[in-house]
């Protein structure tokens, strides 16, 4: 890769994640006539928190009280949805063919639940038909925060579609197969041979992701912004098909690889250690953008360069990576890989990590 081309793409992944931007729910100016709602189990406005998100004028703040609701909740306008805090109170799926909470065509912040998703019927990948905790739809804009979120088991505790703005910012997401799942729509015109996207935009900051059957964070056609988080003891912790930077995160004890990329990837100062690969560049087309990271003590590879036309071509770009104590200390694609391993001492020298 040419210095030039180097230098492009560190331009593009810096005007791309500088160009996220969120929108908070405005709280109503006094006298506009729009007042705070109230949910509790028993002598509040309203006994449910789907009656009062109906009942509510845009720009609400429903304040839901301690104490545990069983329902599936539909928002549709902009509202500020605030619980005691997650030790007080608690969401439960009462529908399994619904998600526990679904916001659509909204901007809404969400903060101070335990959310408990239901398992749900079978998955459908096919036709769309998964179980959901939190599913967020259409040109919507959420913030969660201080969240704990358990599951479903077999579906996705967060899954945003479209063109979404997302931040989650200090929750708890734990025990589904998909952790956060983030997809930017793609969808071919019928007047033009092109494809017409819809990136969705996310930031998440100082959370927990852990025990998840598959991926713990999951990207696609989405530009998303991870730090500070602490990313373990999932299948693969990041996997990134869609430009992502990542900056001081721990990533650890998964039980496949800690960053796969398919994409550009760019991290920085992050701690990868404790996963069988810590980080694997998948394709032909995969790019690292590498910076100061402590990548060590993974059970087999520190960083793993491999593609399915075994042209080792995926690109490494690293400056003072600490890569130590593994099996193999090599960047290379290692026995039951999708490739064998590169043929060599000596190694190329786009290759070689620089220490």
């Amino acid at each position: 890769m040419t210095r030039f081309m180097r230098d492009w793409k560190r331009i593009l992944l810096t005007v791309a994640f500088c160009s996220i931007t969120f929108v908070s729910v405005e709280r109503p100016q006094a006298g506009t006539g729009i007042m705070d709602l109230t949910v509790c189990v028993q002598g509040c406005q309203f006994p449910t928190i789907q009656a009062a998100v109906d009942a509510a004028l845009p720009g609400t703040t429903i304040d839901v009280r301690a104490g545990h609701y069983r329902e599936n909740v539909l928002i549709t306008k902009d509202l500020i949805l605030r619980g005691a805090g997650v030790k007080e109170t608690f969401l439960l799926t009462a529908s399994e063919d619904r998600p526990l909470i679904t916001i659509q065509e909204a901007n809404v912040q969400i903060q101070g639940f335990t959310l408990m998703a239901l398992p749900g019927t079978q998955p459908d990948l096919m036709t769309g038909a998964i179980a959901r905790a939190v599913h967020i739809v259409g040109l919507s804009q959420a913030r969660l925060e201080t969240n704990h979120i358990l599951g479903p088991r077999n579906g996705r505790s967060i899954d945003a579609e479209g063109p979404v703005q997302l931040q989650l910012q200090n929750n708890q997401v734990q025990d589904a197969s998909w952790g956060i799942y983030i997809s930017g729509s793609e969808r071919i015109r019928p007047d033009a041979l092109d494809i017409v996207r819809g990136w969705a935009q996310a930031q998440i900051l100082n959370n927990d992701i852990s025990g998840h059957e598959f991926d713990g964070v999951s990207i696609s056609a989405a530009q998303v912004y991870l730090r500070g988080n602490r990313i373990f003891r999932n299948m693969i912790g990041v996997n990134a098909s869609g430009p992502t930077r990542l900056d001081q995160n721990q990533i650890f004890e998964n039980a496949a690889v800690g960053i796969q990329v398919a994409n550009y990837v760019q991290t920085f100062q992050n701690e990868v250690y404790g996963n069988f690969d810590g980080i694997l560049l998948r394709f032909k087309r995969s790019v690292l953008i590498a910076g100061f990271d402590r990548v060590v003590n993974n059970r087999h590879w520190s960083i793993a360069l491999h593609n399915k036309a075994c042209g080792y071509d995926s690109d490494l770009i690293s400056e003072n990576v600490f890569v130590r104590g593994d099996v193999r200390d090599t960047p290379f694609s290692g026995p039951g890989s999708l490739c064998p391993p590169y043929p060599g001492p000596p190694w190329p020298e786009k290759f070689v990590v620089k220490l």
